[in-house]
């Protein structure tokens, strides 16, 4: 039984699957901000300092948000509705009464509405995050001014910088903006991919083109076999889609041009494929991204048998 399930799992290729990439899925979004924009201040919350804090950060007025913080004020707690004031001045698209809350602490990394209202993780997210997404890219700013780190890691597990989360949602300005804070573009995932290795993963060639202009390194992860060009030489052309084909073809040309692969790369990884070993005619072979738990696996269990064939040679 275990012999047949080794040749089972052997027999399975896993290819990037655009729709299982994480954060490729549409997350839940926070509601409307224009019904907290319609609110007056007294509607934020039924404690009056809270009540004069959220007036003086719609005012923008740094003494009153000052002295209402020093009257007990608190810029951490959350609001009638269980939103952060945060959030709240985001909502309002009030810049400079989010500044100032950062200011005076506010955790930019923290989530933007009390677990303990919403405790359905997926109706949860954090302000960075919603920082990174919404086009005005000085709240991102203003989060660095007061100390975010540029490369903060959101999500331990996945180990994925700023810089990640900036690029999968197309925000080239606050790519732009991490990356002249510091931020260090050949950082690694869980996984070993780096930024470019991770929007090649999702056919991003204009997030790669971005990132390549900047200086990402496509060699990154080779030893993993996570890097571009091993990516490449693997998928070649597969899964490029028509509004990218323009950007596929400028990354291939200069890493042509770099020496690092050729034209017939991409032209032997597009031929169609021959029969795979232990799976008979007409069977199905199930292909699995190699960021989901089967696709890990496949990948060390065709790492393992490699380095068996190398030792018995």
């Amino acid at each position: 039984m275990q012999a047949h399930a080794s040749r089972s799992t052997a027999s399975v290729r896993w290819l990037v699957l655009i729709c299982l990439l994480p954060g490729c899925r549409p997350h839940p979004q926070p509601p409307a901000m224009q019904s907290i924009t319609q609110l007056s201040a007294e509607a934020f919350s039924a404690d009056p300092l809270q009540v004069r804090l959220a007036r003086a950060v719609d005012a923008a007025d740094a003494s009153a948000v000052e002295a209402a913080v020093r009257a007990g004020a608190d810029v951490h707690a959350w609001g009638a509705d269980g939103y952060s004031i945060l959030y709240w001045a985001m909502s309002r698209r009030n810049v400079d009464g989010f500044d100032l809350l950062l200011k005076h602490g506010a955790d930019i990394t923290g989530e933007y509405r009390d677990p303990a209202v919403a405790k359905d993780p997926r109706s949860r997210d954090f302000v960075i995050r919603l920082a990174l997404e919404v086009p005005d890219i000085r709240y991102l700013r203003a989060g660095l001014r007061h100390g975010l780190h540029p490369d903060y890691v959101l999500d331990t597990a996945s180990n994925e910088s700023l810089l990640f989360l900036a690029s999968r949602r197309h925000n080239e300005a606050a790519a732009d903006m991490l990356l002249d804070a510091g931020a260090a573009i050949e950082h690694q995932n869980h996984l070993g991919y780096t930024a470019l290795g991770e929007a090649m993963l999702r056919r991003d060639f204009k997030t790669m083109w971005f990132l390549m202009g900047h200086g990402a390194e496509p060699v990154t992860g080779r030893e993993q076999r996570s890097d571009v060009i091993s990516l490449l030489k693997q998928y070649g052309s597969r899964g490029v889609r028509p509004e990218q084909r323009e950007y596929f073809e400028k990354v291939v040309d200069e890493l042509v041009r770099r020496g690092l692969l050729t034209r017939q790369d991409i032209v032997e990884a597009d031929k169609p494929k021959g029969a795979v070993p232990g799976v008979e005619a007409g069977g199905t072979v199930i292909e699995h991204s190699p960021l989901s738990e089967a696709g890990q696996a496949i990948r060390q269990l065709d790492t393992s048998e490699r380095e068996a064939a190398a030792r018995g040679k």
